[in-house]
């Protein structure tokens, strides 16, 4: 049996946290709905009029079929606000008013009220997540999640 010194290993830690120390969104988060839009594959049908199943092996069909059923479902299409809204920013703006609140909470004054109001806060957030969960694209999934978990440990470091 060896022992291990800390030397022999190396440790890597990359901060993948929605917000800044000050509070404001990271830029990697900013630009979630920048990216393109996966495109739904159509089927065209064949010129000659035959059906695919017509021209190729039952085996052949019998994998499109598996393949079909354990393809993930493709992320919910964003809809078009004439304003341009999209579901990261519903997130950011619950997130940062939760932020405010928090901040606030360090004036003696207000501590309690602000605290209530963060905690109302979190909980819309919670109830975003619990309502959307299965119907998000996997990027927005994470930014809700990290989002809650981050605020979630403020909170806990406030109260």
């Amino acid at each position: 049996m060896t022992d291990r010194t800390p030397a022999d290993k190396q440790i890597k830690v990359t901060d993948k946290r929605m917000f800044t120390p000050e509070g404001e969104l990271r830029e990697e988060f900013k630009n979630l709905d920048s990216r393109p839009a996966e495109s739904a594959s159509v089927h065209t049908p064949d010129p000659s009029g035959s059906s695919p199943a017509a021209t190729s092996s039952p085996a052949a069909s019998q994998s499109q079929d598996l393949a079909a059923e354990t393809r993930e479902p493709e992320p919910p299409a964003k809809a078009d606000y004439p304003s341009g809204a999209h579901f990261e920013d519903l997130v950011a703006l619950l997130a940062q008013t939760t932020v405010t609140f928090l901040q606030q909470a360090s004036r003696p004054q207000a501590r309690s009220e602000s605290l209530e109001q963060a905690q109302l806060y979190l909980d819309l957030l919670g109830v975003l997540r619990d309502k959307t969960q299965g119907n998000l694209a996997p990027a927005e999934d994470a930014m809700l999640q990290d989002a809650l978990a981050q605020l979630r440990l403020a909170f806990a470091q406030r109260g």
